[in-house]
């Protein structure tokens, strides 16, 4: 397994919240820091607390990308419904794609502000 599994992942997940880039700040083994950069130089600096081994599978990667692709996100909610997003994976296994889909909302990035966790980027339904 590649030692930046998470950043790869972050880059990603990221994305749907119209994050650019991160800067990453420190990587330990059981969470990763750093600083998610907007086009408009907003910037916001965020924990993620997983160690690289617990990473969501590189499946839930490919349809965050066919998400942010299709723009069916809004930044912290997907527009389509599971049952309409499938058919515009083109996936064939159903089963494998409703465990790729509900790892999605299991993500949560914590947001740092002055120190502080505030809030968190999540996808919720």
């Amino acid at each position: 397994m590649q030692s930046n599994n998470r950043q790869i992942f972050l880059n990603s997940f990221l994305r749907l919240f119209g994050v650019d880039k991160i800067e990453l700040k420190d990587v330990s083994l059981q969470k990763i820091t750093g600083t998610a950069i907007y086009d408009d130089e907003g910037r916001q600096d965020f924990c993620w607390n997983i160690a690289e081994d617990k990473v969501p599978s590189d499946d839930l990667i490919e349809l965050i990308k066919i998400i942010y692709k299709k723009r069916d996100s809004q930044i912290d909610k997907i527009k389509e419904t599971s049952d309409e997003l499938f058919l515009k994976t083109g996936w064939t296994d159903r089963e494998k794609f409703n465990e790729v889909f509900a790892e999605l909302f299991k993500v949560e990035v914590k947001m740092i502000d002055d120190g502080e966790e505030t809030d968190s980027f999540f996808i919720h339904d």
